[in-house]
């Protein structure tokens, strides 16, 4: 299993683009598990605007809390 601060470090490299995608994508599988991340996921589902911080802090939130 990968180090999850590597993979936020990584993340934070990413394009703010490419972070939306994946945000989202990830949002859309855990959504079909969780309450919490299926409301998460209606919040953000029309918004193209979220700010790159809140990409970022969702993104290692998820890592911590899955692995």
């Amino acid at each position: 299993m990968s180090n999850p601060k590597k993979l936020i470090r990584e993340f934070s490299k990413l394009s703010y683009i490419t972070k939306l995608g994946k945000v989202k994508e990830i949002l859309e599988i855990l959504a079909k598990r969780s309450l919490f991340f299926s409301d998460l996921k209606n919040h953000y589902k029309n918004r193209d605007d979220i700010q790159e911080n809140a990409l970022d802090a969702i993104y290692a939130m998820i890592l911590n809390l899955t692995h």
